[in-house]
């Protein structure tokens, strides 16, 4: 995504007031997926950061 797109959506969503502004779709289907399956999609979010950012005492 180009930096000028990145800051429209940016500026739309402060427009419309949002509270939070979600700018790829695998983010959005990852919103609406983790309304049914929270603890698949934090599983998930945990496999994709590297070791290093991961929190303390969760399993690697």
């Amino acid at each position: 995504m180009s930096v000028e797109e990145c800051a429209r959506l940016i500026l739309q969503g402060m427009e419309r007031r949002d509270r939070e502004v979600v700018m790829t779709a695998k983010g959005k289907l990852g919103r609406w997926l983790k309304l049914l399956a929270p603890g698949r999609v934090e599983a998930m979010a945990l496999a994709a950061l590297k070791d290093e950012a991961k929190p303390q005492g969760q399993p690697r």
